[in-house]
């Protein structure tokens, strides 16, 4: 007597389908995170110059600079567009990418002459784009050079000295918002500002041109890792 098979139920189909929708999804994503990262270590080996860099401008009008975090794995080049979209998608070639590319908020001046100028890139698994943010969590890791630097396409190279790092909502302007922070540059604004330094070895004066290296700190959150540092001309 033959036996009939049981049909699968629907549901059953239904969650077979959405894992094996899921797991292609996460093998896709792998695919691209291991081409950015081989892409861009490529980049980097033949921008090692300013004439590499201005060759990478000439392909991409929207690159503006080079940026080094000292003892990370943060080496990339810097974007910027008309708003603050295009590269949280975007890599610097100008292909749809999860990892983006990172770059500077719209409302800062190309030439990082601005009193607060933002680069935000993501926090991406194997020290890509911005994750290695969270090392300067560590008090340990804090206590190591704390440098950095940005390569511009006219050839000046502005050193960094990173001085706080904050955990801040994504909605907090205090240090999202170029143009806040620039209309309340005065004492009381910066002494605000320092008061929500998870670890700070300095402070903020009139005179300094501060960047901001924003990520989140976690997938999905809204909680964001800013790391301040002082441009030195």
């Amino acid at each position: 007597m033959s036996r009939t098979k049981r049909p699968i139920k629907t549901t059953e189909t239904v969650i077979l389908v959405i894992l094996a929708a899921g797991l292609v999804f996460l093998g896709v994503k792998l695919f691209q995170l291991r081409e950015t990262d081989r892409q861009y270590r490529a980049i980097e080996e033949a921008v090692g110059t300013e004439d590499g860099l201005l060759d990478l401008a000439a392909e991409n009008r929207g690159v503006i600079a080079w940026l080094r975090v000292d003892g990370t794995a943060i080496d990339y080049p810097v974007t910027q567009a008309g708003d603050n979209i295009k590269y949280v998608g975007t890599d610097v070639k100008g292909k749809s990418s999860f990892a983006g590319n990172p770059f500077l908020d719209h409302r800062n001046d190309p030439g990082f002459t601005d009193v607060y100028s933002i680069i935000y890139g993501h926090d991406m698994e194997d020290h890509l784009m911005f994750s290695d943010l969270s090392l300067f969590l560590e008090k340990e890791f804090w206590n190591g050079e704390r440098k950095g630097s940005l390569l511009l396409t006219d050839g000046q190279r502005l050193n960094i000295r990173f001085f706080a790092v904050v955990k801040a909502k994504a909605s907090d302007n205090r240090f999202m918002d170029p143009l806040m922070v620039r209309n309340n540059w005065e004492k009381e604004f910066w002494d605000e500002m320092m008061s929500c330094a998870s670890i700070a070895t300095d402070t903020i004066d009139g005179g300094d041109h501060i960047i901001a290296l924003s990520t989140c700190s976690s997938a999905g959150s809204e909680e964001r890792i800013v790391l301040l540092g002082k441009i030195l001309r």
